[in-house]
């Protein structure tokens, strides 16, 4: 029968238990980085909607400008054939009257 007897020394086995104390704090520190990680993309994710949401909203917008500006240009062309046809009817009245009072006289 052989009888073994522990060999470490008082040293030896404060510096094992250091080991598994060091070990414990890295394995607290990779769950708190996986959680700062979490954290940190479910943060990005949300800027990211908020930017896809404020680009939604300036496409609405210019949208809401473009419609704007066809409609003006469109009162506007519509206002000037109208000036058109007013000064042309007011020039044909001139010229007919021109016309009356040349061939009253």
């Amino acid at each position: 029968m052989v009888i073994m007897t522990d060999t470490r020394t008082p040293t030896d086995k404060r510096i094992d238990d250091l080991r598994v104390d060091v070990n414990h704090g890295f394995g607290r520190t990779d769950k708190r980085f996986d959680d700062l990680r979490t954290d940190t993309r479910a943060g990005f994710d949300r800027v990211d909607k908020r930017v896809d949401d404020v680009v939604l909203e300036m496409r609405a917008g210019f949208a809401r400008v473009d419609a704007d500006a066809r409609e003006v240009r469109a009162a506007i062309g519509s206002m000037q054939k109208l000036m058109i046809v007013f000064f042309a009817s007011t020039l044909g009245s001139v010229i007919a009257a021109a016309v009356a009072v040349m061939l009253h006289s």
